[in-house]
């Protein structure tokens, strides 16, 4: 013990004033913590005049003294090493998944963070990430440790100092920045999502909104459709499976015209309803799952109101269809609640053939399913959220026995080590799987013909960068998201006697699928009607089977 403080003890250490310590670190953290914002602000600021280039350097400045006043009013005696501790080791992780995938932090951003799982967080853990962290998060916060705050004699001297620090930091923000007020004004009007690369402010913006959802746990849950009611469903009960997909992004589909066969099985079948012009609610999973399920529309989606809301399960439910919910992801966000629901890992054992370092694979969620639907008569519907085809690990999400795989693939979470080829491989593979497995689920509806109308909805949450113009994986903020991140694959399939029963025209039905721009928003509406629910909050317009019902 005494060898170890020993050698603490020899370790070069500092002394510093506790006012030069805040410009130091408000330095550092200007240069090195907000390298993302500068690529990006440098993406788009043309400097074409000298004008420009001096709003650009106004920019610093900017910076500088705003994080000045920010530690000025956080750092005191007691609290200085501790924040730029969480400072430091925060930063340095946000500004690098902001470099590499091109990530934005704010409350939703946080959520994703906070509400990932051990298996998804590993395959962001990479070594450039350790490396990474260790040059810009653990040696300053050393450094930091080894640093001894030199106050002043008097405590109402430190005080004043502090201010004369902080009003001077304010009257040069001013300084640099009124002379460019059009420029700013401009800028950020138009670039919006910009200041969520600022760190250490967006993550303390994003933990402060994400906090105060938090607060609010104890509300009582809003009923919504008390009047919900079936009306002229047929004899024949229905089984419907609505599988709910992960990261999977519409242009990836050989079936909305990309030129690799993604989708052997899926072509196949000539009663598919494919349509080709669907949009996403959000661009991660803690919104777009939530928001799908919601009667909000995303325009009107709030996540704190959707968290103590019910949903169109819960409606589902109460008219006496039964429901049940299967995840193979990250959990249901809150949305099956109310409802059965179960884990892959709660009915199977990971073993080397059912999953790939614990991850299981998503056809898994069939297994079994049979002795669920066999223990009760009547309607049922089912929910399966699937991995899909979520990454950066995209290798663990199909079986490498597959046919038709791409290679070679992208084997390892360093996707910047795969050159862009081997990404694209990777990821397409991951829709062969989720090909394979939309094709179980149809073959396995198809053996409850005799009992079922029988039919399959398939959307995905959201979908996925590939380094198009930077960026990778998803979570951009909606407004400025590539369409990659928005343009989602949505299918449905039934049976002939679905059809019949229902009085639905299938030829409307893929006619409307190829001309018209279709949502998240239309599935509340599209599952009441359905299930023949009439209820208040059934808006025809958002369902999908107006104007193919025979009839009417």
């Amino acid at each position: 013990m005494n060898s170890y403080k020993d050698f603490f003890a020899k370790l070069p250490s500092f002394q510093i004033n506790n006012q030069v310590f805040i410009i130091i670190s408000a330095l550092f953290f200007t240069i090195f913590q907000n390298t993302a914002f500068w690529r990006k602000a440098y993406e788009l600021q043309s400097i074409s005049s000298f004008h420009d280039a001096l709003f650009f350097a106004s920019l610093f400045f900017f910076i500088f003294c705003a994080l000045i006043i920010i530690f000025g009013c956080l750092c005191w005696k007691f609290t200085s090493k501790v924040f730029l501790t969480f400072f430091l080791l925060t930063s340095a992780t946000t500004n690098y998944y902001a470099l590499t995938y091109g990530v934005y932090m704010d409350k939703t951003m946080v959520a994703n963070v906070l509400q990932t799982t051990p298996q998804e967080a590993s395959g962001l853990i990479t070594g450039k990430y350790i490396l990474w962290l260790c040059i810009f998060g653990i040696l300053p916060t050393f450094l930091l440790w080894r640093t001894k705050l030199l106050p002043s004699s008097k405590w109402w001297k430190t005080i004043v100092i502090r201010l004369a620090l902080m009003v001077f930091a304010f009257a040069l923000l001013l300084a640099t920045g009124l002379p460019f007020y059009k420029n700013y004004a401009s800028f950020i009007r138009n670039n919006r999502e910009i200041v969520k690369l600022l760190t250490p402010s967006n993550y303390i913006v994003g933990l402060i909104g994400y906090s105060k959802q938090l607060i609010a746990k104890n509300k009582p849950i809003e009923p919504i459709g008390l009047d919900a009611k079936v009306v002229g469903a047929p004899m024949k009960p229905s089984l419907l499976i609505f599988v709910v997909g992960e990261t999977s992004r519409a242009q990836n589909f050989a079936l909305n015209g990309y030129q690799r066969e993604t989708n052997p099985n899926l072509r196949k079948y000539a009663d598919l309803v494919n349509f080709t012009q669907a949009s996403s609610c959000g661009t991660a999973t803690a919104v777009s799952v939530p928001c799908m399920f919601s009667h909000m529309t995303r325009e009107e989606y709030s996540a704190s109101r959707a968290e103590f809301q019910e949903n169109v399960l819960d409606i589902i439910q109460r008219v006496g269809i039964q429901t049940y919910w299967r995840d193979n992801d990250s959990g249901c966000k809150g949305v099956c609640n109310r409802i059965p629901n179960q884990e892959v890992a709660q009915y199977l054992s990971a073993t080397s053939e059912n999953s790939n370092d614990g991850l299981f694979y998503d056809d898994l969620l069939l297994a079994d399913l049979n002795k669920h639907i066999d223990t009760q008569t009547g309607n049922k519907m089912i929910v399966l959220h699937t991995a899909g085809s979520h990454g950066p690990t995209y290798y663990q999400r199909y079986r490498h026995n597959l046919a038709g795989l791409f290679t070679p693939d992208c084997d390892t979470k360093q996707i910047e080590q795969c050159d862009h080829q081997q990404l694209v491989n990777a990821y397409d593979n991951t829709i062969l799987a989720i090909d394979d497995m939309l094709n179980k689920t149809i073959q396995f509806l198809q053996g409850y013909e005799d009992k079922y109308n029988v039919a399959m909805l398939y959307l995905s949450d959201h979908g996925e960068s590939l380094g198009e113009n930077g960026i990778y994986l998803h979570g951009t903020p909606y407004v400025v998201a590539p369409k990659e991140q928005t343009h989602i694959p949505m299918i449905f399939w039934a049976n002939a006697g679905f059809y019949r029963d229902n009085q639905i025209n299938l030829t409307c039905m893929q006619k409307k699928a190829q001309s018209e721009a279709v949502s998240q928003d239309n599935v509340f509406h599209t599952l009441l009607s359905f299930w023949h629910i009439q209820t208040k909050e059934l808006n025809p317009k958002l369902d999908l089977f107006s104007g193919c019902r025979e009839g009417k």
